[in-house]
Order: structure tokens, then sequence, then C-alpha cells
């Protein structure tokens, strides 16, 4: 007569990724990356106060040249005590829309109009590129 099996078996080694598995993450994110670089040409950015390194704005900044940017899309600026200071959009440089003001300690302003301003390119103080 045979033994059934009993449950106490010898216990597996588990399963290993193959090697190239590693690359796959890397490989996820260079076409990310080239994607932002070279087909919408929008990218994020940051800009932080030099002495400091304290955060003063952030948003997305639209590639029109070859290093040359403008503020493009959704942006937030911020006080020097870290409070936002304000929050709209631009289109190629051009504050676009209604913009939201709030003042030092966080209380919100009456909303306004964005009055057009340059178009921002070269030279201009956009840290996060």
């Amino acid at each position: 007569m045979t033994s059934p099996k009993t449950a106490l078996s010898t216990p597996r080694a588990p399963r290993r990724l193959p090697k190239w598995a590693i690359a796959i993450p890397f490989l996820v994110l260079t076409a990310w990356f080239s994607y932002v670089w070279f087909v919408s040409g929008v990218l994020p950015s940051v800009e932080k106060d030099p002495k400091t390194g304290r955060v003063t704005a952030e948003g997305y900044v639209k590639r029109v040249g070859w290093g040359d940017y403008r503020r493009h899309g959704h942006w937030v600026t911020y006080h020097a005590n870290g409070q936002k200071a304000s929050e709209g959009m631009y289109e190629d440089g051009v504050k676009v829309g209604e913009w939201r003001s709030w003042d030092e300690y966080g209380r919100a302003l009456a909303p306004d109009s964005a009055p057009s301003s340059p178009p921002m390119g070269r030279g201009a103080e956009l840290s996060g590129i």
C-alpha cells in the first residue's frame, strides 16, 4: 500500500525575476521623459531663492527654442514665509484668466483678471529646468 502525499513537502525556492526585468522602470521613465521633452515641450519647473533655497514659484514651462522657456499652464507663487501668494494660468509666458491672491497670513484677497505681462524668455530666473 502506498502512502498518500503528506502536506509537509519540501519548500520551493521563491521565483526570481529575469535579469532584464530590472530595466523596465528605467525604460518607462525614459519613454515618459522623451515624450515630455520632445513631443509636448512642456516641462515642470520650480523657482528657488538662490540664497535660501526656498521655493518661490512652481509650475510648467514651455520650450520655445533651444534654451528658451516661457511659463505655460498652472503656476503658484509663494511669500517669503511659505504661504501661497498667487495662483493662476499662463499661456506662452502671458498671464491669462482669473488669478487668485493671498496675503502673507493666508487670507484670500479679491480675485483679479490677469494683467498682460511680457513673455518670459532667456535670462528668466527659471532655476528648476
